[in-house]
């Protein structure tokens, strides 16, 4: 019965990701405009359409508005420009579904809803794999009810790419950390998919190096007590090797193979590098809607990605997540932590691992930095939250099942409450100036 309520979840939420997915309309363009995007759209997904035209200028860093309008200017907005600031995977994909499909806002983002499905289900299967099928769909529906993780499965930024890609690899180390025969593959896919994610964005980096020396902590640990020795350690050592040493090289080049056919050479490459690097570490300018790292538990700062008023009502597009769900993260991710010290179980360390991972070396980039930067650690803040409930929900005796389902029905209220101003619905502009959404004054700041 759970496995059947489970997939009823996902494919549910997978309907719900596709429905109206090219909103906002693109009614709302005016005459000679382009596409209407959402947000950081008008660089990724138009640089994703270049990609697919084959423009050799979508990876100069110094390309003028001139050469883009050169190939066409039907994809162009005021606000739209090369992206070159991240690695390309992400892009590459949207340009894959682009040269299939047509340039439209469906096709541009239909990657985003296949790396948020992939999220939740991969959760779910973690989840079932840590506490069994309860805990398997109290964790899938958490994270489907979420605002943050719905909204960046809908729209074309690499965001939902990198957190498909820590939730795979963080299954992957899961898998190889707790079964009684350590199985190559589970090192080499860990590894794999973490390079991956590299190639979509820096920011999976900091915890793809904390789950190799993880990893490789392991099998010198194994190594010192005698529980893996011979042959099998060197088939293990190997296999880390491929996937924590070989892999992030080899797939960032390989991220690049249409760079280099559009005639640019490994130096360049380096170049380009260099001023991806210069640009994050000098990047100073202030924002609105930034917020440091500390405040995105607390989603003090969400972020408004689309706003359209008409005469009659208003479409909103805000990147809110589950206020149920996010005030808990931090009490969850302390009892998690508190649980770990008295219990030694691997399924808590690795949701420290995957929720700090994501989140603490955020305290040391000094550049801009916004809410949406947790979401690769949501999925795992969800895992601490259906840890905690699951927990306090044993102390009830019998009233266990009605304590759990309450507060997952509570979740996915709150998020169909939320849900117009999650998807361009068409609102009433009154409500929207009201409390109704914005329950926090600084909410409402764009």
């Amino acid at each position: 019965m759970t496995l059947w309520l489970g997939w009823l979840v996902l494919l549910a939420t997978a309907a719900l990701l596709l429905y109206r997915l090219g909103d906002p309309p693109e009614s709302y363009r005016q005459p000679g405009d382009g596409p209407t995007y959402v947000h950081d759209e008008c660089y990724q997904a138009f640089t994703a359409h270049r990609y697919a035209l084959g423009d050799p200028k979508a990876w100069n860093p110094w390309a003028k508005r001139e050469d883009m309008a050169a190939i066409t200017t039907g994809d162009m907005t005021q606000w739209t420009t090369y992206e070159w600031v991240h690695p390309p995977t992400a892009k590459l994909i949207m340009a894959g579904f682009i040269r299939v499909l047509g340039f439209s806002p469906v096709s541009f983002r239909l990657g985003s809803v296949v790396f948020g499905i992939l999220t939740l289900f991969v959760l779910w299967r973690l989840a079932t794999r840590m506490r069994g099928p309860a805990f398997g769909l109290l964790a899938l529906v958490l994270l489907a009810a979420d605002g943050m993780w719905f909204v960046f499965s809908r729209i074309a930024m690499n965001d939902i790419y990198i957190t498909g890609c820590v939730a795979v690899a963080m299954y992957a180390v899961f898998r190889f950390w707790t079964e009684a025969e350590r199985r190559p593959a589970w090192l080499v896919v860990s590894g794999a998919v973490f390079s991956l994610g590299i190639t979509m964005k820096w920011n999976a980096a900091p915890i793809f190096l904390g789950m190799a020396i993880l990893t490789l902590g392991r099998l010198v640990h194994d190594r010192v007590k005698g529980l893996c020795r011979g042959r099998a350690l060197t088939v293990l050592v190997a296999a880390w090797v491929a996937g924590y040493v070989l892999a992030p090289p080899l797939l960032y080049i390989l991220s690049y193979i249409p760079y280099f056919v559009a005639g640019h050479s490994l130096s360049d490459l380096a170049g380009l590098k260099n001023q991806i690097w210069y640009y994050h570490r000098s990047l100073k300018a202030g924002h609105s809607q930034s917020s440091p790292w500390w405040q995105w538990p607390l989603m003090t700062q969400p972020v408004w990605l689309f706003v359209h008023y008409a005469r009659e009502h208003a479409r909103v597009i805000y990147a809110l997540g589950n206020p149920l769900l996010w005030w808990l993260f931090l009490p969850s991710i302390a009892y998690v932590a508190f649980r770990y010290v008295r219990r030694r179980e691997p399924a808590d360390g690795l949701i420290l691992c995957g929720f700090l991972g994501v989140w603490l070396p955020w305290a040391f980039v000094g550049r801009v930095a916004f809410i949406q930067y947790l979401l690769p650690g949501v999925p795992f803040g969800a895992l601490a939250v259906a840890t905690l409930l699951q927990d306090a929900a044993a102390l009830t005796g019998r009233w266990r099942a009605r304590v759990v389902g309450t507060y997952a029905v509570l979740c996915v209220v709150a998020f169909a409450h939320f849900y117009p101003i999650l998807s361009a619905w068409p609102v009433s502009p009154k409500t929207l100036a009201g409390r109704r959404w914005f329950w926090i004054d600084k909410w409402r700041g764009h």
